[in-house]
């Protein structure tokens, strides 16, 4: 080759050298990853709130108990939905 970069099978040069195709595919695993681990995180959280709250609406015997058990169940139910982005995304 002549130094001026590699040709393609269609005759064209190629515009993207291979270390920075290399630091494009390293950035986009990594926030792959991260948000399947967020996603992950925001499931686990869900069901240890919908798990309380289901609690609270079977075990409570008091009206304040279960309207904090329901409160506790809408949160999952948020907390689910978020991980699923069916709930917008929102920033204070």
């Amino acid at each position: 080759m002549n130094g001026e970069g590699e040709t393609a099978t269609d005759g064209g040069t190629t515009v993207v050298d291979r270390d920075e195709l290399d630091a494009v595919v390293r950035n986009a695993v990594r926030g792959a990853m991260l948000d399947v681990a967020g996603t992950l995180f925001l499931l686990v959280l869900a069901l240890l709130f919908l798990g309380s709250g289901m609690r609270g609406v079977f075990v409570s015997s008091s009206g304040a108990g279960i309207a904090f058990s329901g409160a506790l169940l809408a949160f999952g139910l948020l907390l689910a939905g978020m991980a699923f982005d069916l709930v917008p995304p929102f920033r204070v």
